[in-house]
């Protein structure tokens, strides 16, 4: 897999140097939920999932003794989808709506530019909100 890590969640699209800082960031409620689309810088798209989950925790409810599943607790991990899934062309999409979006000027098409251009305007990643016109 090859970084960064490109994550859209509905119409905010984040860029991660590393799977660790992404790892940090997400949570892991929303990647049960698979709230997130993930890909990598060519294009694939990446599966995140939890590891160290589903531990049983004991609770007292009214007077009963029960246990629980925790689902928030774990660590997330990262993979290309297998198999694998190229979606090169709908992430430049994207990409260049986001900016295009926020009046930044466009003069490349090519995928690794336009990741730059995201990393560019942000240390650790950069948030870019849609602009819906009703």
């Amino acid at each position: 897999m090859k970084l960064p890590l490109v994550c859209i969640e509905g119409h905010d699209i984040c860029v991660f140097q590393s799977l660790e800082d992404a790892a940090l960031k997400l949570e892991l409620v929303d990647i049960y939920n698979n709230e997130y689309e993930f890909f990598d810088a060519e294009g694939y798209v990446v599966e995140a999932y939890v590891v160290g989950c589903n531990q049983k925790r004991k609770c007292k409810f009214l007077f009963f003794e029960t246990y629980y599943i925790d689902h928030y607790s774990g660590e997330i991990k990262f993979r290309r989808k297998v198999p694998l899934e190229l979606r090169r062309d709908e992430l430049i999409r994207l990409l260049i709506t986001s900016l295009n979006d926020r009046n930044q000027s466009i003069d490349t098409n090519n995928l690794d530019d336009l990741i730059k251009k995201f990393l560019f305007y942000s240390n650790w990643h950069f948030r870019i909100q849609f602009i819906i016109v009703n």
